[in-house]
């Protein structure tokens, strides 16, 4: 902008309010970047303003719209933090819904262990007593104890097993 083309108070004056426009479209478009380039250029009209009457006065009314252009950025980057909050928030509950889904999952699946071990236990405890009345007889049959032993073993490894699976 050649500053020296501004004579009159009308001239400076009427250079102010085009840049009034400026700011309040870069305003209206909440765009950042013509935002700063509307208060660079009303800085620079500060810089340069020459009017023949009441120059302080016109500096003045460009000083407070640039403190207004500040202003509409600031509620413009409060509001958008608002909105980022509000996200955040909905994100976290998203994930803590989601986490909630996999600690009653995996809480399932340890209570499904532990229930395969009682189950493998009780089945162990039903082999022994079968076992022991079969030992109580006066003449055990050799084959049905040997049977008995060969499940009682089996089970036990079983439970074995699914005992150390359990930490898992």
């Amino acid at each position: 902008m050649d500053w020296t083309t501004l004579k009159t108070y009308a001239d400076w004056a009427g250079k102010l309010a085009s840049l009034f426009a400026d700011a309040h479209d870069a305003i209206a478009a909440g765009d950042v970047n013509q935002k700063l380039a509307a208060q660079r250029a009303l800085n620079e009209f500060i810089d340069n303003c020459a009017a023949p009457v009441k120059s302080a006065e016109l500096d003045d009314i460009a000083s407070r719209a640039i403190g207004n252009i500040f202003e509409a950025t600031l509620e413009q980057a409060m509001q958008e933090m608002g909105n980022r909050v509000a996200e955040l928030t909905a994100l976290t509950k998203e994930v803590n819904a989601i986490t909630d889904q996999a600690n009653a999952t995996a809480s399932a699946l340890r209570l499904e262990k532990v229930r395969a071990v009682v189950d493998a236990t009780a089945q162990a405890m039903d082999t022994v007593k079968t076992l022991k009345t079969q030992l109580a007889t006066p003449q055990p049959d050799p084959q049905k104890v040997a049977a008995s032993i060969a499940s009682l073993v089996e089970i036990l490894q079983t439970v074995s097993t699914q005992a150390s699976d359990l930490g898992n």
